[in-house]
């Protein structure tokens, strides 16, 4: 579950085609999928749409692997917006995380991959983690190098000052700027065919060890 990262159906033609999407190489490996990411989807949405497949299905779920997305597409109505910017976030996060948990305390049979797909995991998740195996910052890691820690793709409102919200556009655009210049994104945006034959590597490795 989780954003666009999750699903094979990207509409620029230039994406990786669905067969080289995680999806399609675990079904490669013999897993059954039942994949409930959102195209454009924020973290509460996908969770949402994930608990209630999980509460339909009949069978316990081995493995529940979430790719992590933006929390600036939440709709921050149960945040002050009268704070800073990353006072604001955290806030967020926090709501995030606890619906996280309780997904897995309702469901507690099932192991979690966490991945830190468009964005990373913000440091309060740590507060109460219940990861089988979590990838904090998949971009550093398809990157090969050190990419700007943000949370946040799409800024939410707060009270900030104007020289820190300018440092944190930047770190946002050098997010940006790395996608469309790597051979890893090949539509700007999404990872590629080689990013997801890793991964997929890495996820298989993980739930054998398990």
């Amino acid at each position: 579950m989780g954003c666009s990262y999750g699903v094979p159906n990207y509409v620029d033609p230039l994406g990786a085609p669905p067969t080289d999407h995680t999806e399609f190489l675990l079904r490669d490996l013999g897993y059954n999928v039942y994949n409930q990411a959102i195209n454009g989807g924020s973290n509460s949405k996908t969770l949402a749409k994930g608990l209630e497949f999980a509460n339909s299905f009949n069978e316990t779920i081995d493995w529940i692997i979430w790719f992590h997305t933006d929390i600036g597409r939440e709709d921050f109505k149960q945040i002050d917006s009268n704070q800073p910017l990353d006072n604001v976030i955290e806030d967020q996060a926090k709501i995030i995380y606890d619906q996280a948990y309780n997904f897995h305390v309702s469901h507690p049979l099932s192991k979690w991959i966490i991945i830190g797909g468009l964005c990373s995991i913000h440091k309060v998740y740590h507060n109460n983690p219940f990861h089988n195996y979590i990838i904090p910052n998949w971009l550093n890691d398809i990157a090969e190098e050190d990419i700007p820690d943000v949370h946040v793709l799409t800024i939410p409102d707060s009270n900030t000052d104007i020289n820190e919200l300018i440092r944190y556009t930047d770190k946002v655009l050098m997010i940006y700027d790395f996608m469309s210049k790597s051979k890893y994104f090949p539509d700007d945006s999404h990872p590629g065919t080689e990013a997801h034959y890793k991964l997929t590597q890495r996820i298989h490795k993980i739930c054998t060890k398990h």
